[in-house]
């Protein structure tokens, strides 16, 4: 079995947790200060007000006048990640720093009917260090990731294959992705791929558009691999 910290919008969160006293005021994170600069990540309330990825900030602004707009931090999102592989560890000893915001967790020895339990207090020992989290639980790293992101807000997850009809299903879940990520791609330069620093997953070392990596063949080819890969 495999386990998944995943921090959504995990640049944004590593800023504001620096900035406690903005409490739940909407805000985005801009990638860069230049005067085209993109709406990367908008927070829940900023969402609500009709902020989307990919606006420019005078876009923002015009949907959310008390938006608050912050650049990344890399030394925030150091600290950030840090505080993730920390809660990582007390799952199991063998984690991986998988992407910014993502730490995938093997879980190899430790006992099953612990695991529910372990993974909802990594989830709150996240959120109060201010970083909105969700665990998934799966018998791949990949459904992993799919079954922390379909989580409720700061919850976690076990991934049943034998799901009702009304649960959003993994391939659900890529398919928003790839829409996502051919969005974002239409106004910015992808991406280079992520390498492992473990055998946990692996990925490409060549630059690849993030969409290829979440199509619905790439996931189902993970419920019957005998050694699963992690692309994200």
């Amino acid at each position: 079995m495999f386990a998944v910290l995943h921090i959504a919008d995990f640049a944004l969160h590593a800023v504001l947790r620096t900035e406690p006293v903005l409490g739940g005021r909407p805000a985005a994170l801009l990638d860069g200060a230049r005067k085209k600069a993109l709406v990367l990540a908008a927070t829940a309330g900023a969402r609500a007000a009709g902020v989307e990825p990919g606006m420019t900030a005078p876009q923002a602004l015009a949907r959310c006048a008390t938006l608050m707009i912050r650049t990344p931090q890399p030394a925030a999102e150091t600290e950030a990640r840090a505080a993730l592989l920390a809660v990582g560890f007390t799952l199991s000893p063998s984690i991986e720093d998988t992407a910014p915001g993502i730490c995938t967790i093997d879980l190899k020895g430790v006992d099953t009917k612990k695991l529910a339990p372990a993974a909802h207090a990594a989830v709150t020992g996240l959120v109060q260090l201010g970083l909105p989290a969700t665990a998934g639980i799966a018998p791949t790293p990949l459904l992993a990731l799919y079954a922390a992101r379909i989580a409720p807000p700061n919850r976690s997850r076990s991934l049943n294959l034998s799901r009702s009809s009304s649960e959003k299903s993994p391939t659900a879940c890529a398919a928003d992705d790839r829409n996502r990520a051919r969005a974002l791609n239409r106004n910015r330069s992808p991406a280079p791929s992520i390498t492992s620093t473990s055998k946990i997953t692996s990925t490409s070392n060549r630059e690849t558009d993030a969409a290829s990596f979440l199509s619905p063949s790439t996931l189902n080819s993970q419920l019957s691999a005998p050694n699963p890969v992690l692309v994200v």
